[in-house]
């Protein structure tokens, strides 16, 4: 039912294996290209179409409306030209470690996911933050100055049954003066975004509002607490083998393969996996195990629980696919082997 390889080359499968393995290679250039592409199109995009605020458009500065002759206002130029400075050293730095980052991939995917999520936090709390701060400060600006520019007047009020039909006019951007719409007397949910005109701002001054980003935020840490408690279980991974009248299992990190004995074609101890290319279908893989499912262009479907450091490996042909195991003991890999023989 089964044989043992010789442990020819050991040495030469631990080196392939110990980071992955040159069967993971496509798999970590195609994650590289994925997120440097994804960080090449984010950083320019919200540099480019956030990076004006500080012209005068529209007749506003910084999102805030201002008669044109406070543009020449010592103030407005000097909050204009220091946003505009950190805006653009802010981006610069943030393109080049978006690059860098992505080159973590080669090293320790688990550790890159990390770093990467952690920058792309800060991206988006910074970037936020040097347009928020801003436009507080031009509108506290506007206030002390006296500027009330008519663009900015809007129509709040008609009373055609009160003996003073004279409409009532307020300050628009008295709804944005914290950097976000905030108007309870609008029903639109969604309204045209202040500091860049292709977008949409959430009016938070509507109850429905809070509702939706209180279960954008449960989902958003739902993600992230499942990621975490994912590559949790990749860093200590246990993989574990159990017999249970005449069923077999093999399980770790959350993926399982069981098996009957009638399902068992052969078993067999190997000292490397099959000189071939696998791709990882549905899986994980470290410097230190490869779990779950994967597809070898000769094997073809397979499941594999391995420690990429550690030898022999089982090597479990059944009815429908290929389980490749082992354990940190080599002694407990052939007892397994001797448990599916009997």
């Amino acid at each position: 039912m089964y044989h043992v390889r010789s442990y020819a080359d050991i040495e030469r499968y631990v080196y392939e294996h110990a980071s992955g393995g040159k069967r993971g290679v496509d798999m970590d250039i195609a994650l590289f290209f994925i997120f440097l592409i994804c960080d090449l199109i984010i950083v320019p995009i919200c540099w480019f179409s956030y990076g004006k605020q500080g012209e005068y458009r529209e007749g506003m500065v910084m999102g805030v409306h201002i008669p044109a002759h406070a543009v020449e206002d010592p103030e407005v130029k000097k909050i204009c030209g220091k946003i505009q400075k950190h805006w653009n050293r802010f981006h610069q730095i943030n393109l080049l470690l978006s690059v860098l980052i992505c080159f973590l991939c080669f090293y320790n995917f688990t550790l890159f996911i990390i770093v990467w999520s952690v920058w792309l936090a800060e991206y988006v709390a910074v970037l936020y933050g040097l347009i928020i701060v801003p436009h507080r400060q031009m509108y506290r600006l506007k206030l002390q100055r006296g500027w009330v520019d008519a663009a900015s007047m809007r129509v709040v009020r008609i009373d055609i049954l009160s003996a003073d039909q004279a409409p009532c006019y307020v300050d628009d951007d008295v709804y944005w003066k914290y950097g976000w719409y905030n108007n309870p007397d609008d029903r639109h949910i969604l309204v045209q975004d202040r500091f860049n005109s292709m977008n949409y701002s959430f009016n938070f001054g509507r109850p429905v509002v809070k509702v939706i980003l209180g279960v954008l935020a449960a989902a958003v840490a739902g993600i992230v607490i499942w990621v975490g408690a994912l590559l949790a279980a990749f860093e200590n991974v246990e993989v574990t083998f159990r017999e249970d009248d005449g069923m077999y299992r093999f399980e770790a990190a959350g993926y399982e393969c069981e098996f009957s004995r009638e399902d068992i074609q052969s078993a067999e101890l190997i000292d490397e996996l099959p000189d071939e290319r696998f791709g990882r279908t549905n899986g994980g893989s470290t410097e230190k195990v490869n779990i779950g499912y994967f597809r070898g262009k000769e094997t073809g479907k397979c499941m594999m629980f391995l420690y990429n450091d550690c030898t022999p490996l089982l090597e479990i042909r059944l009815d429908n696919m290929t389980v490749f195991a082992n354990s940190r003991d080599p002694e407990e890999t052939c007892q397994w082997l001797d448990a599916l023989s009997e």
